[in-house]
């Protein structure tokens, strides 16, 4: 392939940032955007290496595709948000169609939103670009362009030849249905540029993954694919993450100032002693890509050292929040009663009830080791007949429990726990059954926070640490963390029904009379 540097191009691109454009947030807000070296690498490789395009006779953009790969906090957003304006108003493209594409539009709008900031600030661009925030675009009158945002869902409304299009997080997708669709939707112009910025993910199979690994490909060999330009920055397996060598290198912005040290330092200190933010760190921070969505939550030392003894007649007539989870219609079942503090220094205290079919504790002693033989003679097993849920009995210890606590409600899973739950409403008609909507996000980070800081005070029961060892938990693209049933190795029943029993607590609901029942 014919290429070359076109030295005017550079500098006009440089310029476009350096002079026109300034920062959005903290410190350097108002300052003007003076492109960091590895910035200046991306701009000056985009636009300008030219190739000879032989159907129109004319030197255009060299690479078409950029894939942009860098950890958290290393400003991607704001280089997305000047190449999306210069794209739009200074690429001397008339009708430019430039679109910012993600899962949704709130992840889409975040460039934007940028972007939009940089035109209220520059004297000179504010006057040249037009806003109209309602609709999400930014348009350049000139030459009848315009930047605009799309949500994934909406890719029927993207117009017929997309001059730019800038993709964030690549990672949030589920295939790569939008991802080609937009390569091919570039149909006529002469020299489009589509640029895909994440940061590493968490699915070896993902399409995101696939995308990678193609790219680490390129970096090697370009000859794979000529008109891709890749940018990468990972750290490997065999990585030390107490290096400060290796936040350096997988972390660009430290050298160039924007990304602080000290705040690696401090998220590396609390991540030492917790597999979920240790995960977290080398993911985010090292952009290493992890082999699967799912990683170990707090470690059993912190869990056990809150186990405290939880004295169930000390409870009696204390406001309580339930929760109640089935493994499967054939294994265990767990009820779980946590108890909010009354006065300022008290623990949380909470108390499980476990339900087994008597038919399938064999299997269960084999999964435990023996540890279910001795669960099961010391009653922490309540055995039900037959092999499999016990509707009577579960709702038999229910509603002991709601004569002995005052219990305010009962969230549920919607699977295997119907019939019990019927029961229970279908015996008390004359209390009132709370109607809302699910429960929105989960607890898991507050009750993190307690057992770390030993406010929670469990009792050791022993089923429900020996479910703690196996709980799996993930991170949502949104930054939900949730519990990962389908990953976590045994049943975690006990687990999720404390999390949607605290879920409930820790939202202060309006108190009803009796039980309110919410599914979540």
């Amino acid at each position: 392939m014919r290429s070359r540097d076109n030295a005017e191009r550079t500098q006009r691109a440089v310029d476009f940032f350096e002079k026109l454009l300034v920062h959005t947030k903290g410190v350097y807000a108002r300052q003007p955007f003076l492109l960091a070296e590895f910035q200046r690498e991306i701009v000056q490789t985009l636009f300008g290496t030219e190739t000879f395009d032989k159907e129109s006779r004319s030197w255009v953009r060299r690479y078409n595709l950029a894939w942009l790969e860098m950890g958290r906090k290393n400003g991607k957003s704001e280089l997305m948000a000047g190449i999306a304006l210069l794209l739009t108003g200074g690429d001397d493209e008339e009708g430019a169609e430039v679109y910012g594409v993600a899962k949704d539009t709130d992840q889409a709008s975040l460039v934007f939103n940028v972007a939009r900031r940089m035109v209220e600030l520059s004297p000179v661009l504010s006057q040249h670009f037009k806003i109209y925030p309602t609709n999400r675009r930014i348009v350049y009158p000139k030459t009848s362009s315009y930047y605009r945002v799309i949500a994934a869902d909406a890719l029927g409304n993207l117009g017929q030849d997309p001059h730019g299009i800038l993709f964030d997080e690549i990672i949030a997708q589920p295939n790569g249905d939008l991802w080609d669709a937009l390569k091919t939707g570039c149909g006529s112009r002469r020299q489009p540029l589509m640029v895909a910025a994440t940061t590493a993910g968490d699915d070896p199979g993902s399409f995101a993954k696939i995308e990678h690994d193609f790219s680490a490909r390129v970096l090697e060999d370009p000859k794979l694919a000529p008109r891709r330009f890749v940018f990468m920055r990972n750290a490997p397996k065999d990585v030390d993450p107490s290096d400060e060598a290796v936040w350096e290198d997988v972390n660009p912005a430290i050298e160039a100032g924007f990304l602080r040290r000290q705040v690696l330092r401090d998220e590396y200190e609390s991540a030492k002693n917790n597999p979920r933010e240790m995960r977290a760190f080398m993911q985010f921070r090292l952009n290493q890509w992890q082999d699967t969505p799912s990683t170990p939550w707090v470690s059993l030392a912190d869990w056990n050292a809150t186990a405290q003894m939880v004295v169930p007649d000390q409870l009696k007539g204390r406001r309580a929040f339930g929760g109640l989870v089935a493994g499967s219609v054939s294994d265990l079942t767990a009820l779980c009663w946590t108890f909010p503090p009354t006065s300022e220094g008290q623990p949380w205290q909470v108390i499980w009830r476990h339900f087994l079919p008597e038919e399938n504790l064999r299997d269960l002693i084999a999964r435990t080791e023996g540890q279910a033989e001795v669960w099961a003679r010391e009653d922490r097993l309540i055995l039900t007949e037959g092999d499999q849920i016990d509707v009577a009995r579960h709702v038999e210890v229910i509603e002991a429990d709601l004569e002995t606590f005052d219990v305010q409600q009962l969230a549920h899973d919607t699977h295997g726990v119907i019939g019990i739950v019927q029961q229970i409403m279908a015996n008390h008609p004359r209390v009132p059954v709370g109607i809302a909507p699910n429960t929105p996000g989960t607890a898991l980070l507050d009750w993190e926070r307690l057992i770390l800081a030993r406010e929670y005070h469990h009792g050791a029961d022993p089923v429900t640490t020996w479910q703690f060892g196996h709980v799996m938990v993930k991170d949502s693209v949104s930054g939900v963390l949730r519990i990962d049933r389908k990953n976590s190795v045994e049943t975690v029943s006990a687990i999720y029904a404390a999390e949607l029993a605290l879920r409930r607590a820790l939202l202060e609901p309006i108190p009803y009379a009796g039980v309110g029942i919410f599914t979540v």
